[in-house]
């Protein structure tokens, strides 16, 4: 081939060799966002270390005592009329002495309770001078009817964080919990060390029960979480985040149903989305960042085994 003619064939073909790299680019560029979205949604917090196995030291277990401020009374606790009764006795000595809250956690309750009605976790709040927001569903934003549903536990929440994320004070703390069977009953100052002591994102309360049932949770929280042997699963009743990590985890929590990002168990495909599952389909996929509070050290379920670890 001529020189001329080389030239000739550069230039016919130039047009084509800019479009595929033009297409190439966009690709590339594609790819690239959907790893940044994938990195934003899974990124790791400031103040936690590398991800690695964790265990407490061998001295927190050996000399392990119940103290947690905060206890869970849910359906199936042995000791559950018991609890919710001490939360009424609590709020009727209208005395505080017994409890106290850190400034820079956010306490989150959502209800499905008219205005004039009250949990007795608020009474407590209240009581404690703890810093709180109760979200009421109510006919606009109860979409699925004003009976309670799993999902009002994620997304009324995830709203309201959503709208007041910027308010909140930076660097502080969002603890969730549910309204009307866990209560403040102690001195929760220490809590925000507590929880930085697990070295995560998210923290998540723990409980006996291997619930709903799952072989695959269950086993992979055992086997996490050895040196547990009353409380090494995870519950949905209470976690705690810093604000960024909550709508972080959140948002996937609400994609587990809206978008079926975790596939349906068999359980839930019979009994429909079930926030627990969901919440222990998370631990899975983002433990060490997400851990459970095996060590009580925040929450306690009301039962026959508070006083083993």
């Amino acid at each position: 081939m001529h020189l001329s003619s080389k030239w000739a064939y550069y230039a016919k073909s130039c047009p084509i060799i800019i479009i595929l790299l033009i297409i190439a680019t966009k690709l590339n560029l594609f790819s690239y966002k959907s790893s940044e979205a994938q990195i934003d949604i899974a990124r790791k917090s400031p103040n936690t270390s590398q991800e690695q196995e964790w265990a407490p030291q061998q001295q927190d277990i050996d000399q392990w005592e119940n103290n947690a401020p905060f206890l869970h009374c849910p359906h199936g606790s042995d000791r559950r009329n018991e609890g919710l009764t001490k939360f009424k006795e609590l709020v009727a000595a209208n005395e505080s002495s017994f409890c106290s809250c850190p400034s820079e956690v956010t306490f989150l309750l959502v209800t499905n309770l008219p205005e004039d009605q009250s949990p007795d976790s608020e009474h407590l709040y209240r009581l404690c001078g703890c810093n709180y927001a109760h979200v009421r569903l109510d006919s606009e934003s109860a979409w699925l009817g004003m009976q309670w549903n799993f999902k009002y536990k994620v997304t009324p929440a995830l709203q309201w964080l959503e709208t007041n994320h910027a308010s909140l004070p930076e660097d502080s703390f969002i603890m969730f919990s549910d309204a009307f069977d866990t209560g403040l009953i102690g001195d929760a100052s220490n809590m925000v060390q507590h929880f930085l002591d697990y070295d995560c994102e998210m923290l998540g309360m723990s409980t006996v029960a291997d619930w709903p049932p799952n072989k695959e949770f269950k086993l992979f929280e055992s086997e996490k979480y050895p040196w547990s042997k009353c409380r090494p699963h995870l519950s949905s009743g209470a976690w705690m985040a810093r604000v960024a990590d909550a709508l972080s985890y959140l948002r996937m929590w609400e994609a587990d149903w809206t978008e079926k990002e975790g596939g349906m168990t068999e359980t839930e495909k019979t009994r429909g989305w079930d926030d627990q599952m969901a919440f222990r389909r998370l631990h899975k996929r983002f433990y060490p960042r997400f851990k459970v509070d095996t060590l009580a050290k925040i929450w306690t379920r009301s039962d026959s085994s508070m006083d083993c670890i």
